[in-house]
């Protein structure tokens, strides 16, 4: 009975652990762009490796708050995309859709999808594979 618990124990807490993004969807790994409004992009770049970015740009290219210029693996726990195991609440992302390809031209608020486009909804905006 005890070695029955501890291992319940063991798996509650490895089935709880984030994994790395590409191991829940490969059709992750891209160069995803949201436009936030008329002056903002996030540009989130997720590699083969899972490793990758996060940006916040304005038009002019500057940089902008809680963007980060480190390189750090994506990781997914309870469908939310964290930048990082240790991701700041800035970098966390809930997945409404994970990545599919559009059939139809999906024009929502700044963010243009044309047929044949990769595009994903993280946080209920819809982010555009650039690649």
């Amino acid at each position: 009975m005890k070695h029955l618990f501890y291992s319940l124990f063991l798996l509650s807490i490895f089935s709880c652990e984030k994994k790395p993004a590409i191991k829940i969807d490969q059709k992750l790994i891209g160069n995803w762009k949201h436009r936030v409004n008329t002056n903002e992009h996030i540009y989130l770049q997720i590699g083969e490796n899972s490793r990758g970015s996060f940006t916040i740009y304005d038009t002019a290219g500057k940089t902008l708050k809680g963007s980060s210029d480190q390189l750090r693996k994506w990781m997914i726990k309870n469908d939310v995309l964290h930048f990082g195991r240790t991701s700041s609440k800035d970098q966390r992302f809930k997945i409404n859709q994970y990545p599919l390809i559009s059939s139809d031209t999906i024009i929502n608020d700044f963010d243009t999808i044309y047929p044949e486009n990769s595009y994903l909804i993280l946080n209920d905006a819809y982010f555009v594979d650039q690649n």
